[in-house]
């Protein structure tokens, strides 16, 4: 299994301005946000519910056309101070083909009450409404939002949706 957040270390800024942060990272390797893939571009915005489709339309409107472009778009998310971490180090499947993974959520939610000194330990001192949560399904919003009360909420498909577009990245 990859090091996760060595690969992720690899595009993060100095000083994180915006964290975004996610559930879990996938159980497919080939997936993971900061392993830079080429994007199918089959589905509509609406219908594309990868992370990376969620992120890149928010900040790009668009999606990479190949890999470079994917590598671009990490760089200049870095470069703007946007960095992305999950809830979980681990990979959690949190839905599978019967549904919820109850066992798995639980996990995700065992690890919400260390996130704070988490994202203390990896990137430092950060300001709550300078976090966005990006979460595909809302089993464990509230226990979030009593944590961090501060902080941005937002369904994948909203977040992808909505745009603010990143243009200072040459």
């Amino acid at each position: 299994m990859p090091d996760y957040i060595e690969i992720s270390d690899e595009f993060k800024p100095t000083k994180v301005e915006l964290l975004l942060i996610a559930e879990a990272p996938p159980t497919n390797e080939n997936s993971y946000f900061y392993i830079p893939y080429n994007i199918g571009q089959t589905k509509t915005r609406r219908k594309d519910s990868s992370l990376p489709a969620t992120i890149f339309y928010h900040y790009f409107d668009r999606l990479p056309k190949d890999k470079d472009e994917y590598l671009e778009f990490l760089n200049c998310l870095c470069k703007n101070g946007i960095f992305l971490i999950d809830i979980s180090d681990i990979p959690l499947n949190i839905r599978d083909n019967h549904g919820i993974n109850e066992n798995n959520l639980n996990i995700l939610i065992s690890e919400i009450p260390k996130l704070k000194n988490k994202i203390k330990d990896r990137i430092g001192i950060i300001k709550e409404n300078k976090i966005k949560f990006l979460l595909p399904r809302n089993h464990y919003i509230g226990k979030l939002q009593e944590l961090f009360p501060e902080s941005q909420y937002f369904s994948w498909v909203d977040f992808r949706m909505q745009t603010e577009i990143i243009n200072n990245c040459k």
